[in-house]
């Protein structure tokens, strides 16, 4: 049997719960249509199982961890304001990876995650370390022309002079 790669499953799993979103009936009084409680009953896994099999929580109760977790909206944005890069300046030091999920990013590591980030205006913001589970390791600026900076207040307010 051959193995489907993340992407491919990732792939078959949202098709999947965009066909069951969509409806597959011929009725076109029914086609699309769900109840609440069939939206709450949840999709099946690819092996048939139900989520509160795989994770042993109801729909509902995944929903509401997803929901403390993530917030009620996920949005990506692209570049990082400029007013916001401050306020991440000011606490570098205690920076997690979560606190860069907001933003779109571009992964140049191999064998570490380096995360590239674009500023608002001109510029990157460079992300380093060898595991999401543990704060950054090295996060670093690049300006324009490809000089390197500390992050911090002091090097952010140099590089928009």
């Amino acid at each position: 049997m051959r193995k489907l790669t993340s992407y491919a499953v990732v792939s078959l799993i949202l098709g999947l719960v965009l066909l069951a979103m969509v409806g597959c009936s011929d009725n076109p009084n029914t086609a699309g249509k769900q109840t609440d409680e069939q939206t709450a009953a949840g999709e099946y896994s690819i092996e048939g199982k139900t989520l509160e099999e795989i994770n042993g929580m109801e729909y509902s109760q995944w929903l509401e961890h997803w929901k403390e977790t993530y917030g009620s909206e996920v949005s990506v944005s692209g570049n990082i304001p400029i007013n916001e890069l401050k306020s991440l300046s000011e606490k570098a030091a205690s920076l997690h990876w979560k606190d860069f999920d907001q933003y779109a990013f571009e992964d140049i590591g191999s064998g570490v995650y380096i995360r590239k980030y674009e500023i608002e205006g001109e510029g990157q913001l460079v992300v380093r370390g060898k595991s999401l589970e543990n704060p950054p390791e090295q996060i670093t600026m690049v300006d324009a022309e490809g000089k390197e900076w500390v992050f911090n207040p002091e090097s952010l307010s140099e590089l928009l002079k």
